[in-house]
């Protein structure tokens, strides 16, 4: 409001200003005609004829300067006044995805895997196994059966020794060639072998795996009042102290136990050989 009042108040000003100075400017005009009209009385035509156009000269200079002073006055005056200003319009809202933007997933270290479990044996193979074995008349089932078992007991190669006196011979093998089985030595009671202590104990033995050989369970052959033999099998590393490797071997030796002495009788002097495999290490063997 201030700055209004001003403008009007400088413009007020300067229109009296012009006003005045046109006022002036025509009142010396007429003056200045009337004095020089006196003054060329006396005068010839030329000379007042020539004084007429010197007065006439100044007196255009005189106007074109009122026109110059009215000029800048209204450039003065334009200046002064307000300028409306546009009211600039607001930007257009900028339209926003509908999909939100996730941050990028940081990668989870990874973990280490662990260790598959063992898968259990399946007791109803075992249960089947053990039936067969019972219905047992002749050893010429014998072979394949042992060779179910060791299936049955994840192992690579299986033996069964029995007692003839004072001695334990190699009667049926599985995972063997027959080459390995024949070298094999009877062991006696004395002897500090895994298959000496588990019969002459009737004590489970367990042989962990070193570097010349993998590890071994030899379970003792249990009859009615003595020991009858032992089951030796060799096991994948770390299965040696697996319990439920242990109740099926027990188990599969129990049944075994209605069967040796007929095993014993007829194959005492030819251990049999179930099928050709990749020899194992002949120490190992001849100690389980």
């Amino acid at each position: 409001m201030q700055k209004r009042v001003a403008r009007f108040t400088v413009l007020a000003l300067l229109l009296a200003g012009m006003a005045s100075a046109s006022f002036v400017l025509i009142t010396i005009e007429r003056r200045s005609i009337s004095s020089v009209t006196v003054a060329t009385q006396g005068l010839d035509d030329v000379a007042r004829n020539y004084l007429w156009s010197e007065l006439d000269e100044v007196a255009r200079v005189r106007w074109i300067a009122l026109g110059v002073v009215a000029a800048i006055l209204v450039i003065g005056l334009f200046a002064l006044a307000p300028v409306s200003q546009v009211p600039s319009l607001p930007d257009p809202p900028i339209a926003l995805s509908p999909t939100i933007a996730t941050p990028p997933a940081e990668s989870a270290p990874e973990l280490p895997q662990p260790r598959q479990p063992h898968r259990g044996p399946d007791l109803t193979s075992v249960a089947l196994l053990c039936t067969e074995l019972s219905r047992v008349a002749a050893t010429d089932s014998l072979p394949s059966l042992l060779g179910r078992s060791a299936a049955a007991l994840d192992a690579s190669g299986l033996i069964l020794w029995v007692g003839a006196g004072d001695r334990l011979l190699p009667v049926l093998a599985h995972g063997y060639p027959a080459e390995t089985i024949s070298r094999l030595a009877p062991v006696t009671r004395a002897d500090d072998n895994a298959a000496a202590t588990a019969w002459r104990t009737g004590e489970r033995v367990i042989l962990s795996s070193t570097n010349d050989s993998g590890a071994a369970i030899v379970i003792p052959v249990l009859g009615i009042d003595t020991c009858l033999g032992v089951l030796a099998f060799e096991v994948p590393d770390g299965r040696e102290h697996d319990a439920a490797t242990h109740a099926v071997g027990a188990i599969i030796a129990a049944q075994l136990a209605t069967i040796v002495p007929t095993a014993s009788t007829e194959r005492a002097t030819e251990p049999e050989e179930s099928g050709p495999v990749e020899p194992e290490h002949e120490s190992r063997v001849q100690s389980a």
